[in-house]
């Protein structure tokens, strides 16, 4: 849905844009657009400690969100950007994050043809923006197909607060981004912070892309510190690890364009490393394939199929490294191009041991799908999840 409204800026993006325009940009239109995704399902999951549920799930093929996007055009190459973006549970009408606005997104930026885009306040990291679209969720979404409890973060989960990002123009199909986020805490200005920076082509056929991810712990480490910039997925998968004093990502993925077949994969590289205030003493390592395809057939009918294997190395006490493998599956039928009903089916088997939350006792690993079941994992080492749902978007 798109408003042409012709209002100084300062009425709609607040007094910090009208500070950045001229009087002559003040007096130019405004473009806002409003836009949103309205996503419900009827889901079963096997176990969750230890029962099997049955329950209405929102934002599972796509967040529910509702945001608004504004421009305001300073020069022939130049304009101003803004998007405020919500999230929110269509089961029960709270926010997904509670106590926070804009939960998702929350940001200002200046956008030149040539010199590229400069934004400034709650965004996503380049690691998750490049690499994301070329693994498992571009088939089947987080809710089903990301890595068990999101451990490579590809999922649309980690939000960086206090961050400035940069995204260069288009260079032939490549692009680079690269990203800073500030914990902020007075008296530990070095902790809680972020970094990311991702390189990426599009091409008619093939698509690559490289990212690497930082974030940093701050000075509360019974978990991860929740005032630190960036926050992530916790399941009993990263559990034992929560007191590490950095987290790092490294990604590498590519998608290659068959008519209407697409196939691609990512490989992931993820480490939690412990300081002197960490309860754990070794690098605890996680490696994560993920593959998929998708087919548009010649129906309305779209499908999907991912696969991921995720191995632990052993170490912290732990001599048979957790593994999780999981099988992921979409049918969505799109009504229009806007609406879909869909399906999804997962199904994950867990092995091996890993540490407990406390970061010390070696327990069973535990079957955790994607990141719907981050908060409500298995009992054991299987668990399967159905969701029959409609998405709408606007």
């Amino acid at each position: 849905m798109k408003l042409i409204v012709s209002f100084p800026p300062a009425l709609v993006l607040s007094a910090a844009v009208a500070a950045a325009c001229t009087p002559t940009a003040a007096a130019a239109e405004t473009d806002v657009t409003l836009y949103g995704a309205v996503d419900a399902a009827l889901a079963y999951t096997s176990n969750q400690q230890g029962q099997a549920v049955r329950y209405i799930r929102s934002g599972n093929k796509d967040g529910s969100r509702v945001g608004l996007r504004g421009s305001d055009r300073l020069g022939e190459d130049t304009e101003l950007l803004v998007t405020l973006e919500a999230g929110f549970n269509l089961d029960d009408g709270g926010a997904s994050q509670p106590g926070s606005l804009f939960n998702r997104q929350a940001w200002l930026g200046i956008a030149d043809r040539r010199l590229g885009t400069l934004i400034a306040g709650r965004q996503y990291a380049p690691y998750f923006t490049f690499m994301s679209p070329l693994g498992p969720l571009g088939a089947v979404t987080g809710a089903a197909g990301a890595a068990a409890g999101d451990i490579d973060g590809l999922s649309i989960i980690i939000r960086n607060s206090n961050a400035i990002g940069y995204t260069s123009p288009d260079w032939a199909g490549v692009r680079l981004s690269l990203m800073a986020a500030s914990g902020e805490q007075a008296g530990h200005q070095g902790s809680g912070g972020a970094l990311s920076a991702a390189v990426k082509y599009d091409g008619p056929a093939w698509r690559f892309g490289l990212g690497y991810q930082l974030l940093k712990n701050g000075p509360q480490r019974a978990g991860w510190d929740p005032a630190a910039a960036s926050n992530f997925a916790r399941s009993p998968v990263n559990g034992g690890y929560l007191s590490a004093g950095s987290v790092r990502y490294l990604a590498a993925g590519a998608r290659r364009q068959l008519g209407g077949v697409s196939v691609g994969g990512t490989f992931t590289n993820v480490q939690y490393r412990p300081d002197g205030g960490s309860r754990f003493r070794d690098a605890a390592i996680f490696n994560t394939v993920g593959l998929v395809a998708t087919w548009q057939t010649a129906s309305p009918w779209v499908l999907g199929v991912a696969a991921n294997r995720t191995g632990a190395v052993a170490a912290n006490g732990v001599r048979r490294a957790a593994r999780y493998r999981q099988l992921a599956l979409q049918q969505a039928y799109w009504l229009s191009p806007r609406t879909a009903i869909y399906v999804l089916q997962s199904f994950q088997r867990a092995h091996g041991d890993t540490l407990a939350a406390d970061g010390v006792t070696v327990v069973d690993a535990v079957a955790v799908v994607g990141d719907s079941q981050a908060g409500t994992p298995s009992s054991n080492g299987r668990q399967n999840v159905f969701m029959l749902g409609l998405r709408h978007a606007f």
